[in-house]
């Protein structure tokens, strides 16, 4: 019969930054279409599985010279997100929305027990 096994430890000094991939812009043709990345970690420990999930993530589009064009995520971030590949994708309206202008991703993203922030940035693309 297998054994269920719950790892007890104790927190010394800060947090490890969550783990946050490359990002990397979907493609439609010649246009950005949106953008996907990694988040998070699975790995196999001799007891089984170690899972490194994010505690927040917050994705937002920033204009090239700098500042907030589009919070991408709820309000506060998504929370308590699973390790796994993520996509969000620029629909028309949105498009519309922005106007034309050059635009990056960007991550942000912490572990469950806090720590510093991770944090990703795409390459820039243009909206027409």
């Amino acid at each position: 019969e297998p054994a269920l096994v719950v790892p007890f430890g104790v927190a010394i000094g800060e947090p490890p930054p969550a783990r946050l991939g490359e990002l990397r812009l979907v493609e439609e043709g010649e246009e950005t279409r949106g953008v996907r990345f990694g988040a998070g970690a699975v790995s196999e420990r001799p007891a089984g599985l170690a899972v490194e999930p994010l505690g927040e993530l917050v994705l937002e589009l920033e204009r090239e010279g700098g500042g907030t064009a589009r919070t991408l995520t709820p309000p506060g971030g998504a929370v308590d997100l699973l390790p796994g590949e993520y996509a969000y994708t620029l629909t028309d309206d949105v498009l519309e929305q922005l106007g034309p202008g050059s635009y990056r991703f960007v991550a942000r993203a912490r572990a469950p027990a806090g720590g510093a922030r991770a944090e990703r940035r795409s390459a820039t693309f243009d909206v027409r």
